[in-house]
């Protein structure tokens, strides 16, 4: 009984990352490079924010979640972290997230040239984080034609983790940054990146 039990827990828990792995849709780097283009050039008065937000995505792999509730607080922009409290995340566990030092210089000098003192960096008019739907409308926005697929606030997720697998850094430290409870979840990634045991045991002579 028991070992039939485990049998029919295994194979919901296969078909669960199955439809998961079927849900993942991102964007390789000629088509990344191409969308930030496209968001550089659009004329709009906003252009500054909108582009470090499409940047801070990729470059995080934050959920659209917590990253609505960076605070300048959170930012040490000494050591290039953003700090995610515990109450912001999906797990319930704090964690930081890398930022490439270029791209935090750029925010420290949007944070400046909007006089934003403390409280949330991307914000409202009343002083209040912005919701899921703004930036949904956001990527609505900015959508270009040869795309995939209709570009969503999750992509950038998707999208940072398949390419820092691609590019070699190791499977914990992606699932430590973008907070995945389960190595299994970044596994999948793994799978869809094309990073194979071969090329992750390069170098190991035992």
């Amino acid at each position: 009984m028991k070992n039939e039990q485990i049998k029919v827990y295994k194979g919901r828990e296969a078909k669960h990352y199955e439809r998961f792995e079927d849900t993942i849709k991102y964007l390789n780097e000629e088509q990344i490079k191409k969308f930030l283009l496209h968001v550089k050039q659009k004329e709009d008065k906003n252009r500054q924010r909108n582009r470090l937000i499409f940047e801070l995505l990729l470059s995080t792999g934050m959920r659209i979640t917590e990253f609505s509730l960076i605070k300048v607080s959170d930012i040490d922009f000494e050591q290039c972290l953003i700090n995610i409290p515990f109450n912001n995340t999906k797990t319930a566990k704090r964690r930081i997230a890398r930022v490439k030092r270029e791209l935090l210089l750029d925010l420290k000098d949007y944070i400046i040239n909007n006089n934003i003192k403390n409280g949330f960096v991307f914000r409202n008019n009343e002083n209040k984080e912005l919701s899921a739907r703004f930036y949904q409308k956001l990527c609505e926005k900015y959508q270009i034609e040869d795309l995939p697929f209709k570009i969503h606030p999750h992509a950038f997720r998707h999208s940072h983790i398949i390419l820092a697998l691609k590019k070699g850094v190791p499977i914990n430290a992606v699932q430590q940054q973008v907070g995945h409870m389960d190595l299994k979840t970044t596994s999948i990634y793994s799978k869809l990146a094309g990073v194979d045991v071969v090329r992750g045991y390069e170098g190991f002579e035992y």
